[in-house]
Formats: C-alpha cells, structure tokens, sequence
C-alpha cells in the first residue's frame, strides 16, 4: 500500500470519530432543553392553577375589580400626554407683594393686602425657571376708578403663559380717597443710640428744615401726631453731620404711612465727652467681728472718672463703694464694684481692689457736739425742755489711730424739720462723721422739741 493511501485511510477515519462525537453531544443538549422546557411548563400550569383558583374565587373577586379598575385608571391617564402626569409639577409663592396702578401723587388707597400668594401648577421644566425668576407680579390696576369703595381684581402677570396660576385672594376691596396737604412740626430721635459710645454726649442738633408738610387723605392725616427726623448716630465721637430720614407717628407711636416733603433732612449733631473726677469713699457696713475695727484701707485706685450729662456731674462729689464689714479679717485684699449713680453714662473703671487692715476697736465719748437744724422752710421757732441742750454727747468706736484726734468738730448730729408740724414732741437726732472707719452712737438720740409758728 502506498503511504498516500494510508494517509487518506487515516483522515476519514478521524472525521467519523469527530461526527460521532458532535452527534452524541447534540443527543445531550436536546435532552438537556427538553428537560428545562418540562420544569418551566410545569411551573406555568401551577401558577396558571393558582391564579385560576384567585381571579375566580367569589371570595376574591372584589380585590380583584378593585386591582383591574385602578390599573384602566393609570393608563388612561397616562396615555392623555407622551409624558403623562409624571412631567406636571405644582409650586406656591407666598408673600408676593402688589403692585397698584394708580395715581399717587393724588390718590391714597386703602384695603389692599399687603402680600398674596400665588398656586402654579405647569411641568417641571417652567416650574424650575419660574423659581430662578422675580420678573412676575401681582397688579391691581385702578386706573380710571375714582373716590369711593371698589372690588378690583388683582391678577397675575409676567408669568409663562404655558403656567397655570391662581392668585389667592384674587379679588379686594379698596376705598380710594384724595389727597390733601397739612403742614407739621418737626422734632427728632437718636437712632442707635446703644452704638456710640457712652462716654459721649449728644446735644441738640440742629435741622436744616423745622416744619413739613405731610399729604394724606384727611383720614389718614388726622392720625399723625407728630413727625419726626431720624438721626443715626452709630459710631460718632465727635460733632457730625448726616442725612436724616423722616417718619410720621400717631399718638401710640405707631409709624403712619404718608408722603412727607421734604422726606429727608440735613441734621447737624454736637458731640461732646463732659467728665468729672471724684474720689472714692468706702462705707463699711455691719461690725467687724473679734472685737476689731478697720484701721487702714487702701486703694488701687483713689478716684473715678465720671462721664455724663454735666447737670447730673454737677450734683455728685464722690462714689462711694460698700463693704460688708462682718467679712473683714486681717490684712487681707476686697474687691467691690462700683456703682454709678443715675444718670451717669459710664466710669473710666467699674471696680475697686482694697487692702483692709485691721486693729483692736476703741472707745472714745465725745461731748457737747453741737445740734444742727435742716430743712426748716417754714421758718418755724422751737424751744427745748428745761432739762435739754443745744448740745448732744456722741460715743466713738474704732481703732485708735482713727479716734484719737476726733473732736466736735468732726461729728455733725442734726435733725430734719421737713416733716415735723408745730406742737411739742420727741424728735430723732441723726449722726455722722467725717471718718467712715469709725462708728457713731448718741448718748441720747432723743430730745422733746416745742415747735412754734
């Protein structure tokens, strides 16, 4: 045999090899799908079973309607546009303001809300450019309506025309009034008056105009009471001048809404820092415990500086800061704050450290101190019983570098008229000293005092 004959023999031997191969894994494949086809065929007809057993079951049957009706329902609608009701979108404006078409230069109108609101419905694409836009309005047009009460519209305008939009309240009732022209006095007010600071004083200004006319309906114009230049001073230390905007207000202090010429006022301020310095006196109070008494105080500071009005600055000659006495021990340091009296704007330090030292307290009598009269404006005479005298005895009590040098001199007893009406009676006597580190006590803080007219 040739060897291409055994090559030929060879090849179609390999090729029938092959062929069986492909045909038994074909046989496997089919058998394979046919066994898939048999289990889905079998799912099929059991859930075909069950959905025969539900749709009609009587007990059911209502569900099912329901479930069906809803489902016609959704796809009716939705095949009303390409999109359906998925592209439609709502949106609601509150506090749009109005804009009213009407002359006021002649006119006052009355009625209108402040604000309305506005309900939009449209697609999503004109709802999301209408909330980048303020170009729309709400009009009510008055034009051509006189004096008197009317219903006008109070439409939309500016808005897309593919938007559906309704206006709530869509409708108002105005009265319409003419105007009229009074002439008023003009005053001032500080505004911002907690801005500047306290150290400074603002005096009168001076305005560039002291009358102006305000015009209203007679209505209107017989609420103001007053009007009035607002005069900002924010900031300001020194003598300024600024422009000053004008309000009208009614008895309650309320702001009325008229025209006011001029509307603004040229307002020229002084500004000025008046001061005083006074010393600082300490007033203990109570007693010192252990049988002590204050010997020395000393001060960081020995006096403040006082920022106010000088009609307030005049009347004050020193501040004194209160110490509870009960407290002391020795040799150590306080800290009080201070006070400032009423009217006063501000002090250049708002404490004060002490350093208190103590020693034993001591007794001193000191006799005839003389009795002083206050406050008899009705020019009343007196005269004492036989066994009194012009003349008091006044025990001293401290420590003995502070009652040592006392005299009479130093001690005022008094007693005040302002109340007391004429006839015989007791009357108190009032005691004090010149040393605030020493204790003051009448041997007798009574006297019968005949009053006469």
């Amino acid at each position: 045999m040739s060897k291409r004959k055994k090559v030929d023999r060879l090849e179609s031997e390999d090729k029938l090899e092959l062929a069986s191969r492909i045909a038994k894994q074909s046989k496997k494949v089919a058998n394979t799908y046919e066994s898939i086809e048999s289990s889905f065929l079998r799912i099929i007809r059991w859930l075909s079973s069950w959905v025969d057993r539900f749709l009609f079951n009587q007990k059911y049957s209502k569900i099912v309607a329901f479930l069906l009706a809803v489902l016609i329902y959704v796809t009716v609608n939705i095949s009303d546009s390409p999109l359906g009701t998925i592209s439609q979108s709502g949106y609601v404006i509150n506090e749009i303001p109005i804009t009213v078409r009407v002359n006021e230069e002649v006119y006052e109108v009355s009625g209108l809300p402040n604000s309305v609101s506005a309900s939009i419905i449209g697609d999503v694409s004109d709802i999301s450019m209408l909330k980048n836009s303020s170009s729309y309005k709400v009009v009510a047009d008055l034009t051509g309506l006189g004096e008197g009460t009317h219903e006008v519209d109070l439409a939309a305008t500016d808005f897309s025309s593919r938007l559906n939009v309704t206006i709530n309240p869509s409708k108002a009732v105005v009265t319409i009034k003419k105007k009229v022209t009074w002439r008023f006095n003009l005053s001032y007010d500080f505004v911002n008056t907690d801005e500047i600071d306290a150290m400074y004083v603002l005096g009168t200004p001076t305005l560039s105009t002291t009358e102006v006319m305000v015009k209203a309906s007679q209505t209107t114009i017989d609420q103001v009471a007053y009007v009035k230049a607002l005069i900002d001073v924010k900031g300001q230390s020194t003598s300024f001048m600024s422009e000053a905007v004008l309000a009208a207000y009614d008895v309650n202090g309320n702001k009325v809404n008229v025209d006011l010429i001029p509307s603004v006022v040229t307002a020229s301020v002084p500004v000025s820092s008046p001061n005083k310095t006074v010393a600082i006196k300490i007033e203990p109070i109570g007693e010192v415990p252990n049988e002590m008494a204050i010997d020395q105080i000393s001060l960081d500071h020995s006096s403040v500086t006082l920022y106010g009005p000088d009609s307030v600055l005049s009347k004050i000659n020193d501040i004194k800061v209160q110490i509870d006495a009960t407290t002391l021990i020795e040799n150590s340091s306080y800290t009080a704050p201070i006070t400032i009296p009423s009217g006063v704007n501000k002090a250049s330090i708002t404490r004060v450290i002490m350093s208190v030292t103590l020693a034993e307290k001591q007794t001193k009598t000191i006799s005839s101190v003389p009795i002083n009269v206050y406050n008899n404006t009705n020019s009343y005479k007196f005269a004492l019983n036989e066994d009194e005298e012009v003349v008091a005895d006044v025990i001293v009590y401290g420590s003995t570098s502070n009652i040592n040098d006392l005299s009479a001199d130093d001690i005022n007893v008094y007693f005040d008229m302002k109340n007391i009406l004429p006839g015989t009676q007791e009357i108190q006597l009032s005691v004090s000293g010149n040393n605030s580190l020493v204790k003051y006590e009448l041997v007798e803080p009574i006297i019968t005092l005949t009053v006469m007219e």
